[in-house]
């Protein structure tokens, strides 16, 4: 006959709340992994709108650098690799696919942990 044991969850420790009933609680480390594929989603689909809008770009300098420092690391090697095909960038759609099979994995291993 199987035992189960209750265990306190494993995780990072969030503030929850303002004033007496403030607090840190815990939250799941693949909650962290999925904002973080969120986030990183969502920037790349900015970059890649701000690309196709020049007139943005001169609007927003200071967003398109933000931007662009951080998709950088990601892109960039995407594109060393996978130059544009008929003058169709192809590396955000890579990227993306290869951030979500990371996401995927992390999480399978982050569930593995005892």
């Amino acid at each position: 006959m199987a035992r189960f044991v209750a265990r306190r969850p494993r995780g990072l420790l969030q503030l929850k709340g303002s004033g007496p009933q403030c607090g840190w609680e815990m939250f799941e480390p693949t909650a962290l992994v999925d904002f973080l594929y969120k986030a990183f989603f969502a920037l790349i689909i900015i970059r890649s709108i701000l690309s196709w809008v020049p007139d943005l770009g001169h609007r927003f300098p200071a967003l398109v650098h933000a931007v662009s420092q951080i998709t950088s690391p990601i892109l960039d090697p995407i594109r060393r690799v996978m130059p544009p095909i008929g003058g169709l960038d192809l590396s955000p759609i890579v990227a993306i696919l290869l951030l979500a099979l990371a996401r995927d994995l992390l999480k399978a291993a982050l569930l593995m942990l005892p």
